[in-house]
């Protein structure tokens, strides 16, 4: 009996030893997968706290930029309306302009005109400050000056005609052109164009 119990014990230590084996590979190729899933994880964890971040920090930055728009168009309006009652006093401070002061602005602008033909048309505002004296001492400056008898309503200035072009010196006119341009650099800085 001897031999059977050594045949048994041999055969048991065997499989014994290959069922430690078969043991020890699953539990190592347990292990093994526990890691790699542990450490995808803990990938995939830290990709979401990355992403998460970063659609943090795009919405921040987005509504920085918004505040700063915000803030260049609160600028822009201000800057407008300050503009506004700027121009529109201009006109009014030129439309109340002495008689004399308006024979001076008119007597610089014909000087640049003087060898030419042309026409003069008073607005009403203007007309009205401006006495009889006054147009035939300018007739006599500039005698190649026609003065028109007709009247541009409701306006300040005057337009010289020369072969159906307008010089046109309304004071409305005037100060809108200036406007636009000052205008056209407000919106080249407010929203950073050349």
């Amino acid at each position: 009996m001897s031999e059977l119990t050594q045949l048994k014990d041999s055969v048991l230590a065997q499989a014994n030893e290959k069922g430690q084996l078969k043991l020890e590979r699953a539990q190592h190729e347990h292990a093994k997968e526990y890691q790699t899933k542990r450490d995808q994880l803990i990938h995939d964890k830290e990709a979401l706290r990355r992403h998460k971040i970063s659609e943090l920090k795009d919405s921040y930055m987005r509504r920085m930029q918004q505040i700063s728009n915000q803030q260049r168009l609160t600028s822009l309006n201000s800057k407008q309306q300050v503009l506004t009652v700027l121009f529109d006093g201009a006109v009014e401070v030129m439309n109340n302009w002495s008689s004399e002061e308006q024979l001076d602005f008119v007597r610089k602008i014909l000087k640049k005109f003087e060898e030419r033909e042309l026409v003069l048309t008073f607005g009403e505002l203007t007309k009205k400050l401006i006495t009889e004296t006054a147009i035939h001492q300018l007739k006599s400056e500039f005698p190649k000056i026609s003065i028109n008898d007709e009247t541009i309503a409701k306006e300040g200035g005057f337009i010289l005609t020369e072969d159906r072009i307008d010089f046109n010196y309304l004071y409305t006119k005037l100060v809108e052109a200036t406007r636009n341009e000052i205008n056209l650099e407000i919106a080249k800085e407010a929203f950073g164009t050349d």
